[in-house]
């Protein structure tokens, strides 16, 4: 029988899955708020002198990276194996639309502008990223058949 006042909290199981859910993403969350308060700064940090990297370069580094910790996430860890074009395809989307809304951050930063190249670089950064991690497991799968 339904009663309104046993209903008020979650069931031990279902908070450890949230909590382990949650510590998959820890790395993409970190990731995202590191390149918004990149985004929110009106100058980035010089690196040392002989190190010259251009923009184009540190967008794809840095996306990526994020598409990494995305791919980490939604993957719980690199272990779903199942319908993995899906999820790869999925992260991708959400990088290339967290750079848009980079971008959109960045317009409304003295001394920063919104730049459709930049975000094309990180959409290239979050593809890059996908196909190399969709090449490591296919190879690691076609190891495993020949085993």
């Amino acid at each position: 029988m339904f009663s309104p006042g046993r209903c008020t909290s979650f069931h031990p199981k279902i908070l450890a899955a949230l909590g382990i859910t949650l510590l998959y993403w820890l790395p993409a969350i970190a990731t995202a708020s590191l390149i918004a308060w990149l985004s929110h700064q009106s100058s980035l940090p010089n690196l040392p002198d002989p190190i010259e990297i251009p923009d184009w370069v540190a967008h794809i580094l840095e996306y990526g990276f994020f598409e990494l910790t995305l791919v980490f996430a939604i993957t719980r860890g690199f272990e779903a194996a199942t319908r993995t074009m899906v999820r790869v395809g999925t992260s991708v989307t959400i990088a290339s639309l967290y750079g848009i809304t980079d971008e959109w951050h960045q317009s409304f930063t003295f001394g920063r502008d919104a730049s459709v190249w930049d975000w094309t670089a990180d959409t290239v950064g979050a593809v890059l990223a996908a196909s190399m991690i969709l090449g490591i497991w296919r190879r690691m799968a076609a190891l495993q058949l020949r085993v």
